[in-house]
């Protein structure tokens, strides 16, 4: 079963859900491989975005996906932090 669709969606949904965070977990990955001084996750998205649009994918897929990079030791709080117009005190995510 897949974590990014419900328990009830029929095995169908949950596979396509499996391919899409796996794509999307290569091209966050890819993202940060090149931008080597990090990003906070506004800064990803929008980045992602730019790149590859949210067609396909729910708009904070990105971000999730970061998340299970960094849970899963891919990405690291890098301590440093930066503000947006949107936010103050963003993480900073880089390679671990």
């Amino acid at each position: 079963m897949s974590e990014n669709a419900r328990n009830t969606d029929p095995e169908t949904s949950h596979a396509a859900a499996a391919r899409i965070s796996t794509t999307v977990r290569q091209r966050v990955t890819a993202i940060f491989v090149n931008f080597i001084h990090g990003l906070t996750d506004e800064e990803l998205q929008r980045v992602y975005e730019m790149s590859h649009g949210l067609k396909d994918i729910a708009p904070d897929s990105p971000r999730k996906r970061r998340s299970d990079l960094t849970r899963d030791g891919f990405l690291k709080d890098s301590g440093l932090r930066r503000s947006s117009i949107y936010e103050l005190d963003q993480i900073v995510w880089v390679m671990a």
